[in-house]
Parts: structure tokens; sequence; C-alpha cells
């Protein structure tokens, strides 16, 4: 008998199996719907300040702007509004395209996230 069966035939099974799901995905969904009321420019320096949490003195993000968007919740769109913001106020940089950060300029982000 496959899984299917066995929640359709023991409804009791399927009520424990349905709340063992609801209790494990209820705390990534609460925070994943927190995170649109967070500010866009605040998402990034976030998730900047995590990436480079343990690098050198010059941080080089990796991860695509795709990746990046789908990761802190916006579009790409709003994204390169974001990192254009962020390059324009000398917060980071970019090397061939990928975003990258000096030990002041991480310092600096640090900074404006604990007054903000």
């Amino acid at each position: 008998m496959d899984a299917i069966t066995s929640l359709r035939r023991d409804t009791e099974f399927f009520f424990t199996v349905a709340r063992i799901f609801a209790d494990a995905v209820g705390a990534t969904m609460t925070q994943l719907g927190n995170i649109k009321y967070i500010p866009a420019q605040e998402r990034l320096s976030s998730y900047l300040l995590a990436e480079t949490q343990d690098m050198g003195r010059e941080m080089v993000i990796k991860t695509t702007r795709c990746q990046i968007a789908d990761e802190i919740g916006m579009s790409i769109r709003t994204l390169q509004r974001c990192i254009d913001s962020f390059v324009e106020q000398g917060y980071i940089g970019l090397f061939h395209g990928k975003i990258c950060l000096t030990a002041a300029q991480r310092q600096r982000l640090l900074t404006e996230m604990a007054e903000a």
C-alpha cells in the first residue's frame, strides 16, 4: 500500500501528517510573509552583511542577481535599483558586474543597519 492510499484510508493518520506538515511549514511561511514588509534596501543590506560575514578584506558576492532577488523576496528590477542606489551612496562597488564590498564599506553598512 502506498502513502496516498494510507492517507485516504486512515483519516487519523492523514490529520497527523497534515499537523506535522503545518507545524514544519508554518514558521517558514510566517517569516516569508513578514519579509514583504521590510524595506527593499534593508533586505539587501541584511543579505550582504550575512553573505560577507566570514570573508576577508575585499568581498565579492558571486551569487547572481536573480538568485539574490529570489532569496530576499523582491523582483530583479527592484534589486537592481537598490544596487544602483548602494553604489551611488558608496556602500558597495561593482567588479565585472559582481557586487563587492571592502571591509570599510561593510562596516558602514553595519553601522547604518544598527542606526535604522
